[in-house]
């Protein structure tokens, strides 16, 4: 249960695995530059939120494939071209942002009901010096080096290196949608708090045989043409 899942993550944070945790951080994130938001240009003053969505021209057979032959994972390879893009964005060689991933890293939450999605630091490069498949391995690896990590919170994190969640990118990956639950049908209702949590949260989700990629972002902040424009430039990364 989430409960047990708790107990459990309480005893590991009193163990030798959170001061290593907190080490493996400490390594990942010196020196990084945390001003990861992009120059603000609304079209209005008034505090609200915004939605917009592309579809992306990539086949999910062929990102599988691409995956199968980089040796990574297609939340890493949707990460990588963000990351990439976020660092042409802010023209930067540097940058961190944030990314979720499920949290049910051991088989005991495998059936469990309970939210164990946890936030996760991602650092970027503008990859100078190293091929394409070089950067998307390394953040591959950078992935599941985090997961491991994972028992240092995002909010010990935060406080250590001044890290926020206002630029956020999340691969959904494939949505888990059974026909019954405890053996009731059910009915799904979507809910949208009336601002986001971030400046900008940036998702990308299979639907169909491709993939649609939608951003929700402060009006005070951005306007409508400006996030397509940066959707347009993430989805040309990762086309490429």
């Amino acid at each position: 249960t989430g409960y047990e899942a708790a107990l459990d993550e309480a005893v590991s944070r009193s163990s030798k695995a959170y001061d290593e945790a907190r080490k493996y951080y400490e390594t990942l994130l010196d020196g990084c530059d945390t001003d990861n938001l992009p120059l603000a240009i609304p079209e209005t003053s008034e505090i609200g939120t915004g939605n917009v969505s592309l579809e992306l021209s990539l086949s999910q057979s062929d990102v599988a494939k691409a995956c199968e032959r980089l040796g990574i994972s297609a939340n890493a390879l949707f990460n990588s071209a963000f990351g990439y893009a976020l660092c042409k964005l802010l023209g930067k060689d540097d940058t961190v942002y944030s990314t979720v991933y499920n949290g049910r890293d051991d088989s005991r939450k495998a059936n469990s009901i309970s939210m164990y999605v946890k936030t996760l630091p991602v650092r970027c490069t503008s990859g100078e010096g190293e091929s394409i498949a070089e950067y998307v391995r390394k953040t591959d690896k950078q992935f599941l080096d985090s997961m491991a990590n994972d028992i240092s919170s995002f909010a010990d994190i935060s406080a250590a290196f001044g890290i926020g969640s206002d630029v956020l990118f999340v691969y959904q990956g494939v949505i888990f949608d059974p026909e019954t639950l405890c053996g009731d049908k059910y009915t799904i209702s979507e809910y949208r708090p009336e601002s986001t949590k971030g400046a900008m949260v940036i998702q990308v989700f299979p639907t169909g045989d491709t993939f649609r990629i939608s951003a929700e972002f402060k009006t005070e902040l951005y306007s409508e043409e400006l996030m397509l424009a940066i959707l347009e430039l993430i989805v040309q990364t990762a086309t490429e």
